[in-house]
C-alpha cells in the first residue's frame, strides 16, 4: 500500500558521498550531472566563499549560474552588489 504524498524518488547513495567529496577536494573533476542530481522537483546548489569578500557566498546551480549572497537565518539571500 502506498502512502499519500510519497514519491518513487531514487535513493541517494549516501555511502558514495564521502568519495565524491574527497575527489572534489583533490581537484578531480566530478560529473556535474551526478553532483547536482537531487530529488525530483528539488534544486541542488553548490556553495563556496566569495574570495574578494569573505562575508559573502557564491551559490552555483546545475547550469553554472552563480549568485552572490549571504546566509541569513540559515537561508541564502542574494545581494544586489556591483562586483
Amino acid at each position: 500500500m502506498k502512502r499519500s504524498g510519497t514519491t518513487d524518488a531514487p535513493k541517494l547513495d549516501i555511502e558514495a558521498l564521502p568519495e565524491l567529496l574527497r575527489k572534489a577536494s583533490r581537484g578531480v573533476k566530478i560529473n556535474r550531472e551526478k553532483f547536482f542530481r537531487g530529488l525530483p522537483g528539488k534544486r541542488v546548489y553548490a556553495y563556496s566563499v566569495y574570495p574578494k569578500d569573505m562575508t559573502l557566498f557564491v551559490r552555483e546551480d546545475e547550469a553554472g549560474n552563480k549568485t552572490l549572497g549571504r546566509l541569513v537565518g540559515g537561508r541564502f539571500r542574494p545581494v544586489k552588489r556591483a562586483q
